[in-house]
């Protein structure tokens, strides 16, 4: 009794009607709602959605943006549910995220992401990938096998999608530190259970980071406009110095673009410093360019 059912129904002229109610089987009905977003099955009329119960915050998002039948009538003729309603059935819920990884989830928005769409469509669906991946070394490791740093490395790479870029920078610097940050905590406390521990192992990365170019890819990113955007990739290219150090090293452009942000932010902290912040955001910018020209020489 954990799980509210929307039904929808339309019919002619009316409005839309919604109603909720108690029902049993949170597992079997959230997953059956979720085969439904994805257009791999439909169920007949009338249509059911799952909202996790409390339904906020999930249950704040726009009712229209959940499922929209058209004509009346449910199954293929029906619109997909928004793809940021997918966060709804996996937050919290591992005994969902795996069977969604297993039922064909993960293809389905790297495809997404691979093919022509809309870029709206690919905020959300990135977005959705994100919270899929996020602390969950199984998806992780699906997502390697199935060429998802080439996916993102072609999505990085397409005119106009800066702000995908971006997010893909931040989406990568997570994975990485996650994976240390896990086994740290492993070797210090070692409340990280056993099965987890493995799986993060099993999540090899860095190398496929290496491997498909990744270095050179997310250097050249630092020359992306917006102060926000330089300090994922700062961040990004610290996490990264392992595997890439010696490809940092003999990228000239690499150099050339940290003293040029060098001397920016040297200009924009000392303002700062007028201004009495001696903490500032640009002078914990500065800060990440010095290491990282320190940790190339």
């Amino acid at each position: 009794m954990a799980v509210c059912a929307l039904h929808t129904a339309i019919t002619g002229q009316r409005k839309s009607q919604y109603c909720y109610h108690e029902v049993e089987s949170l597992g079997r009905l959230r997953w059956s709602c979720f085969r439904i977003r994805l257009g791999v099955q439909s169920l007949p009329w009338p249509c059911t959605v799952c909202l996790p119960s409390p339904l906020a915050p999930c249950g704040n998002l726009p009712l229209r943006a959940l499922f929209l039948p058209r004509n009346g009538e449910c199954g293929a003729s029906s619109l997909p549910l928004d793809p940021s309603c997918f966060l709804c059935f996996l937050s919290s819920n591992p005994k969902v995220q795996v069977e969604a990884i297993e039922g064909g989830a993960l293809q389905k928005l790297l495809v997404l992401l691979a093919t022509e769409q809309p870029l709206t469509v690919k905020k959300k669906v990135l977005f959705a990938l994100c919270s899929l991946l996020r602390h969950f070394p199984y998806a992780q490791q699906q997502f390697l096998k199935l060429g998802g740093l080439q996916v993102l490395r072609n999505l990085v790479q397409e005119k106009g999608a800066e702000v995908l870029a971006v997010r893909v920078v931040t989406l990568l610097y997570d994975l990485v530190t996650e994976k240390m940050f896990a086994e740290e905590e492993a070797e210090l406390t070692r409340e990280t259970p056993p099965e987890k521990l493995q799986q993060y192992r099993q999540v090899h990365l860095l190398p496929g980071l290496q491997e498909q170019g990744w270095c050179q890819i997310i250097a050249h990113l630092l020359a992306l406009p917006g102060h926000d955007a330089r300090e994922k990739v700062l961040q990004t290219l610290g996490a990264l110095l392992a595997p890439c150090r010696d490809h940092y090293r003999q990228d000239p452009q690499l150099s050339r673009t940290l003293v040029s942000l060098q001397a920016e932010y040297q200009a924009l902290a000392s303002l700062e410093l007028q201004d009495g912040e001696d903490e500032g955001y640009f002078r914990e910018l500065l800060g990440s360019v010095d290491s990282l020209l320190r940790e190339l020489r």
